[in-house]
């Protein structure tokens, strides 16, 4: 399944631990591509892509891009069917036709300098002058347009608990990892940061300074470095907390640089002098040799991916202002700093870099910020409006000076839609989705001007209410347009309201904490004062409750696309499973979301992560091999924990191994699922008999008596499930001769077992525990734990690559309260619950 938004193409990858990278190949016509269409490589992830930044387009009407997956021995796999992108409008700017993409999104990015540039070229900016200024004016019914101050600000985070310094780090801001440096005690240490606070890690086996570093915070990579008066090229792999040894670099080296991940990482520069252009790829194996830096150099900055990196500043005796881009087989440069500086850090990527810090000392608290862009030689000025004010559709506003003149048709009329005074540097528009109707189509227009003798130039794409809105430019002009796509569904604040289920009357009620709750339908606030009720149908099956505007709606038995709709489109409440036979309520979840995720986020990470755990909940307070004459031979506990259903943190407390878990498994024709408890066990037995597992027969659930002396299977689960704190104990699906039969079942079921309509997207595996039966065993259950083939207690599936992987909570970072004005970055409209809109495109 794939998508491109703007320049990046994304597609679907379950999670194979097989794979290591992907192989991207591109052709502009329909023959099957060769070697020589090759155009980089992207490590494997939940979610891959690959960035194009398009360039000769000259006379290219569209793209076919190929993927081939590659093993971690370098098997590749056959191409992929063709992804195709083609660009939808020709457009002429000075004497070079080049094309525009359609791209989805309500939002325009224009991007612009104030300085004369080459073709190709590369600008770094200063974050002091990204400075927009301010332009709004209100109309009668309260509508708002306005263009916010973009002006980025530094703030302190938490403080290292090991100060020091000639350290390495990667990662993101809400996910650091730190490590090494001096002084000599700091030379181990490793530390994670969270967002708000740092914690002690996994120390690296080598103590060092002046190292490269790459890769996440889950899968880091510390090369090179110095230690004791001498350089090495020792290599570690930091995963689970844990450092490993990796391959060592060929040339050793300290006062390097490094870019790209755990499994395709890039080193280059450094000391001593012969290493300073040397340039070497980590295959997550092996380090190999690749094209030489052009100017060697030590102490600098490293930013980007192994095919599309960045190598900034640094020191061959003065400090430098030279970039230099890798494209995954050769280095060309890049724009200039605009302050020359060493032993420096950088993050970002090629097309968005980051430098800052660094020497010489004027240089320490400087930041700058580098884009890729496409232009043509000359200084940029933006076409004059002569109007003064203009409004539309019940829209006004005020415009002085130059503007970047956006327009929108309806039929043949042209009416402005916005304008704004212009600084060079980074401008958006969003346009607005107010009473857009199916006849009534709008179409963008985009003015501007290139000093010399350039005319205007009008760029026009249809939206129409069926498909998401938005153009994307690509041409010798710097005006990218990007999908930035936000308009607000789900819960302000879930804490604000409470939610309960009671089973005697089948009610769902979700009230105010205190006064009020608000949630967010479609970019539309809606608050509640009093209490909104709902009885779900009765039917043994899923029920999904969420807030259709105003109304507190359900619905059952859904498809995944009704499903995807709803969690799209609506402010879900709560997924609900009713057991009718025992009038109980067999799984009632969370899903109170927040709106800092966009609707196509919340479907993605629904459908393809689902929960994800982040710390804790492991199997505790049990010996396995006991006698089974007592209770403890049975019993286990749960560890306190998280689990995250996207956004939503689940803090699980923990549970006694004399309380036991909540037990569920299927029954009847269909297998409608049951839930019970069994004091103190969380495994069920037939009577007063042997324990049983959960045996289907032609469609036909029940509990069966495992043979005596046979093995079978309790299957831990965390989930949002309200009623059982939750967690839960699945009874395993099949019965076993052996150990080592139950230990290889264990897998076995674990990855195919038959949940039915019981909500797996909302819940994680946590382990498993293999049990034997038997009639001469004397507790409760006739049951004991057992340790498996390979002498463990439990089979731990936390981290395990069969029940997915941990991410991140939403694709596009920290979007929370755009609808409240706090992030200046966008533009935006701010619309009043009286107005009619008969269709809004997410």
């Amino acid at each position: 399944i794939t998508t491109i938004f703007g320049n990046t193409i994304y597609w679907s990858a379950p999670v194979q631990k097989d794979i290591d990278y992907y192989r991207v190949f591109r052709r502009s016509d329909t023959t099957t591509p060769s070697d020589s269409d090759y155009v980089g490589q992207v490590p494997h992830s939940p979610r891959p892509h690959y960035v194009d930044l398009f360039s000769n387009l000259n006379n290219i009407t569209g793209y076919r891009y190929y993927l081939k997956s590659v093993s971690h021995g370098d098997k590749s796999s056959a191409f992929s069917i063709a992804i195709t992108a083609v660009f939808t409008t020709n457009i002429q700017i000075g004497s070079t036709a080049h094309a525009s993409v359609s791209l989805k999104g309500t939002q325009i990015t224009i991007e612009s300098t104030s300085t004369a540039v080459d073709t190709q070229s590369k600008t770094w900016t200063s974050k002091a002058d990204f400075d927009l200024g301010t332009l709004s004016n209100l109309s009668s019914d309260g509508n708002e347009l306005s263009l916010l101050n973009a002006t980025g600000s530094w703030a302190a985070g938490g403080a290292l608990g090991s100060g020091r310094r000639y350290l390495a780090g990667c990662g993101t801001q809400g996910a650091g990892l730190a490590f090494g440096g001096l002084p000599t005690a700091a030379g181990t240490v490793t530390e994670e940061y969270d967002g708000t606070t740092w914690s002690v890690g996994g120390s690296m086996s080598l103590a060092r300074q002046y190292l490269g570093g790459s890769g996440t915070q889950a899968a880091g990579l510390a090369f090179g470095g110095y230690r004791n008066g001498a350089k090495t090229s020792k290599t570690e792999e930091y995963a689970a907390s844990v450092w490993s040894t990796g391959g060592n670099l060929i040339t050793p080296r300290y006062a390097l640089a490094g870019a790209g991940t755990q499994g395709a990482g890039l080193a280059f520069g450094g000391l001593p002098t012969a290493a300073g252009t040397v340039v070497e790829k980590y295959s997550g194996t092996n380090w190999s040799t690749d094209t030489n830096m052009s100017v060697g150099r030590r102490y600098l900055g490293g930013a980007g991916l192994q095919a599309s990196a960045l190598a900034i500043g640094g020191f061959t005796g003065t400090a430098l202002n030279t970039t230099e881009e890798f494209n995954g087989s050769t280095w060309a440069s890049g724009g200039n700093l605009s302050t020359a500086k060493y032993a420096l850090a950088a993050a970002g990527t090629q097309a968005s870099g980051l430098a800052f810090g660094g020497l010489p000392t004027a240089a320490g608290t400087v930041t700058e910020e580098y884009t890729q862009s496409v232009a043509t030689s000359g200084t940029w000025t933006v076409d004059q409006d002569a109007s003064a004010s203009s409004s539309w559709e019940n829209l006004s506003w005020n415009k002085t000076g130059g503007s970047v003149q956006t327009r929108c048709k309806s039929a043949t009329a042209i009416a402005t839609l916005g304008a704004a005074s212009w600084v060079p540097s980074t401008g958006y528009y969003t346009a607005s989705p107010v009473n857009v109707t199916a006849a009534d189509n709008r179409y963008f227009r985009l003015e501007f001007a290139l000093s010399g003798g350039a005319t205007v130039q009008d760029v026009t794409q249809e939206w129409t209410p069926t498909i998401t809105p938005g153009i994307t430019l690509k041409g010798q002009v710097s005006i990218p347009f990007q999908q930035v796509s936000f308009i607000p569904t789900g819960f302000e604040n879930r804490t604000d309201s409470v939610m309960s289920f009671n089973d005697g009357t089948r009610t769902l009620s979700i009230s105010p904490a205190v006064t009020s709750f608000s949630y967010w339908h479609k970019g539309e606030k809606f608050t509640k004062t009093a209490a909104s009720t709902i009885q779900p149908v009765e039917t043994s099956r899923i029920s999904l409750i969420y807030f259709n505007g105003n109304t507190l709606s359900v619905t059952s038995n859904e498809t995944s696309d009704e499903i995807d709709t709803i969690f799209r489109e609506k402010a879900p409440v709560a997924l609900l499973y009713w057991n009718t036979a025992d009038s109980t309520s067999v799984f009632f979840g969370e899903e109170r979301h927040g709106i800092q995720m966009d609707g196509k986020t919340h479907q993605y990470l629904h459908r393809i992560n689902g929960a994800q755990i982040r710390s804790g909940l492991g199997l505790t307070a049990f010996t396995a091999d006991q006698s089974g004459n007592n209770d403890p031979s049975a019993q286990f506990g749960v560890a306190v924990g998280i689990l995250f259903d996207e956004d939503i943190a689940n803090d699980i407390t923990a549970v006694s191994e004399t309380v036991g878990l909540t037990i569920c498994y299927r029954d009847g024709v269909g297998g409608n699922w049951r839930v019970t408890s069994n004091a103190g066990f969380s495994i069920l037995t037939n009577g007063t008999a042997r324990m049983t597992y959960n045996q289907e027969s032609s469609g036909t659930w029940s509990l069966t008596e495992i043979g005596n002396n046979d093995f079978g299977l309790c299957h831990v689960y965390a989930s949002n499930d309200l009623n059982s704190g939750g967690m839960l104990a699945l009874v395993g699906q099949g019965e076993y001769n052996t150990i080592g039969q139950a230990r290889s079942g264990a897998t076995t079921e674990i990855n195919s077992i038959s949940l039915g309509a019981l909500p797996g997207l909302e819940m994680r595996a946590i382990g498993t525990i293999i049990f034997q039966t038997s009639n001469s065993y004397g507790n409760g259950v006739r049951s004991r734990v057992r340790s498996n083939d390979t002498g463990d207690d439990w089979i731990d599936w936390r981290s395990a690559g069969n029940v997915g992987v941990g991410g991140l909570t939403t694709d596009h970072g920290s979007l929370g309260g755009l609808s409240d004005n706090d992030h200046s970055q966008y533009l935006h409209v701010t619309q009043s619950t009286a107005q009619t809109v008969s269709s809004l495109v997410t």
